[in-house]
């Protein structure tokens, strides 16, 4: 804190507004007991410091700040809800904060709408704070405030929230590196992640009820306050609206400080004002239009720079300047010659030709910079497969010279080691997998459940038995950790016709035998990679591609990630990485070192 900075007074303590807007903060309180009061006071006292905010808003609290209430409204622009200034989806969630961010705006990204499910929600935080994260940086300091926090990092992680978690974790761990502090807003203490929270450099606690929130919160406060944690509890109990506790890093000595209710400008919607009472209706909000119209241009800016760098628009455009070619070629050969003048003739040959010179050599170019991209990675693939197979071949050959008489001793590879150049030149040399649907349904199963019984049996015809339950799901096109597929093979198992011979592998039984349809052709590790591409996402499937490459052999970390152009040291390729583990396609055989499944492999 420095003498030029703002500040702001929370009960007795001055705060300093730099110190609240760069950190991590924590607000806690059950409906009417000030929270959400509190922190959009925060954000007022942000804007009035000229520091810019984005507000995640499920709730539509937020846009009430564009409506004067004691005093003056605030021309934030809000996207989505009841009252957009622009819409909202998923979709255009990072563009409108990196518009934001661009024009120095602040911004409501408010998602109370009945067009938007939790999902969506999930996926519009998610790409709000990755734009931030990573964007942000050059603009200067922003805050983000996060209405119902526990949504986004829940206590239980599971599939659904997993990667809104992961970005938001970062948010509250290393926003400071891109000059964002963020307050994560929620009701209870219980539903919100521990280990977020502790993360908070600054705590603001306001009233809760309930037996169990309330052992929960003296279990923590122990921690923090062994000597006044049953005070604060029974003062937080019956605490009034806008009364509360506060811990704030480097103010007063550490030690928790009481919060006295705050009087904010802008309107703050109360129970009257939802219910439409006669003397509630709020003053009309304040005209956001110039900040509107910036944002908008920037929006188009945006756009249109990611339109640029799509490969698929500028297929799009090159089809259409084919066509528009092929046009121009038939109206000239259809036209009716006329004579030509020698002097504009010439002139027009000349400009023709140093165009046409430019225009080629750009595009020649651009072609030759992309075909030898290409040609460098497949160099590069090649290469790795040939150190694997000559690797390989060194530790498999008996380098001694023989005794006299004696022929050199090759030892047998084993099956796994002996094909990796096989398996390359089949991945690339054999006609797509057949897919199994098309075959005949019997009577009592449904498509999926024959798939799944035909996978088996493919499996089967090649000396997989039982098979595990990685290679089952690639063999019928389903995540092996899916809730679909379990639910699938449960009902395939009520019928008798499979069994478990260990909690990972799968078994046909007689009768399961007998409703499937007969393999069309013999089963190839191709046939396994196929169904591995086809269900794992892009950056997943390119981890455990370059793994497949150089198998049996094994990879550092750092040769991993930089053979996949991902820092080996960052959270993103922990995160693919341990997210490739848990589905048991790759297994580290010493520590620091990544090698492919062998369940990727039929030999």
């Amino acid at each position: 804190m420095t003498t030029s900075d703002p500040v702001i007074k929370v009960g007795d303590q001055k705060i300093s507004i730099m110190d609240y807007a760069i950190r991590g903060n924590g607000v806690l309180g059950i409906k009417e007991s000030g929270k959400s009061y509190f922190t959009t006071f925060m954000g007022e006292q942000l804007l009035g410091a000229k520091i810019p905010f984005v507000a995640l808003d499920p709730v539509g609290i937020w846009r009430w700040l564009r409506v004067p209430g004691k005093g003056q409204g605030y021309p934030v622009v809000v996207a989505g809800g009841e009252e957009p200034d622009i819409p909202l989806d998923p979709e255009s969630a990072a563009p409108i904060v990196e518009a934001a961010m661009r024009d120095g705006v602040s911004v409501v990204l408010d998602m109370y709408s009945m067009t938007l499910s939790k999902a969506d929600w999930r996926r519009i935080v998610t790409a709000a704070v990755r734009a931030m994260l990573y964007g942000n940086k050059k603009y200067g300091v922003r805050h983000v405030f996060i209405e119902e926090a526990a949504e986004f990092v829940p206590q239980v992680i599971d599939k659904s929230n997993g990667q809104v978690y992961a970005e938001v974790e970062k948010l509250v761990r290393m926003g400071g590196n891109a000059s964002l502090g963020v307050t994560l807003i929620n009701p209870r203490a219980e539903g919100l992640n521990k280990a977020v929270l502790e993360l908070c450099d600054n705590l603001y606690l306001f009233r809760q009820v309930g037996r169990r929130s309330l052992e929960n919160l003296e279990k923590w406060l122990k921690r923090l306050e062994p000597g006044l944690a049953k005070q604060i509890i029974a003062d937080i109990s019956n605490a009034p609206a806008g009364h509360g506790y506060a811990w704030c890093t480097g103010y007063n000595d550490g030690n928790p400080f009481k919060i006295l209710p705050v009087s904010k400008t802008a309107f703050h919607p109360d129970r009257r004002a939802m219910r439409g009472d006669p003397g509630a209706a709020p003053a009309k909000r304040v005209d956001a239009g110039k900040f509107v119209q910036t944002m908008n241009a920037s929006l188009e800016a945006i756009i249109a720079e990611a339109k640029a760098n799509d490969p698929e628009e500028l297929k799009r455009q090159i089809k259409d300047l084919e066509r528009k070619l092929d046009k121009a070629r038939l109206d000239a050969s259809q036209a009716a010659p006329a004579e030509p003048d020698g002097v504009q003739l010439d002139a027009a040959y000349e400009r023709g030709f140093g165009e046409g010179h430019h225009a080629g050599y750009r595009a020649g170019a651009s072609y030759v910079q992309g075909k030898w991209s290409e040609e460098a990675e497949r160099l590069q693939t090649q290469l790795a497969g040939e150190v694997g197979r000559m690797t390989t071949m060194a530790r498999n050959v008996d380098l001694q010279p023989p005794g006299p008489g004696k022929a050199p001793v090759v030892h047998h590879p084993s099956a796994l080691g002996r094909g990796l150049a096989s398996l390359v030149a089949e991945r690339r040399g054999v006609p797509d997998p057949e897919p199994l649907d098309g075959g005949t349904v019997h009577e009592g199963l449904t498509g999926p459940e024959q798939r799944i019984i035909d996978a088996l049996a493919w499996l089967e015809s090649a000396g997989i038995k039982p098979a595990s339950r990685v290679q089952l799901g690639l063999m019928s096109r389903y995540a092996h950790t899916s809730g679909t597929f379990e639910t699938y093979l449960g009902r395939i198992k009520k019928k008798n016709l499979i069994r478990y011979p260990t909690p990972k592998t799968v078994e046909l039984l007689q009768d399961g035998r007998a409703l499937a349809n007969k393999p069309r052709r013999p089963l190839r590790t191709a046939d396994l990679w196929d169904g591995l591409k086809q269900n794992l996402d892009g950056p997943l499937w390119k981890i455990v591609d370059t793994a497949i490459r150089v198998y049996p052999q094994a990879m550092t970390r750092q040769e991993l990630g930089a053979a996949t152009n991902y820092e080996p040291t960052s959270g993103t390729f922990e995160t693919y990485l341990g997210r490739v583990k848990k589905l048991e396609l790759i297994e580290y055989p010493e520590k620091g070192l990544v090698k492919a499944s062998p369940l990727l492999f039929i030999d």
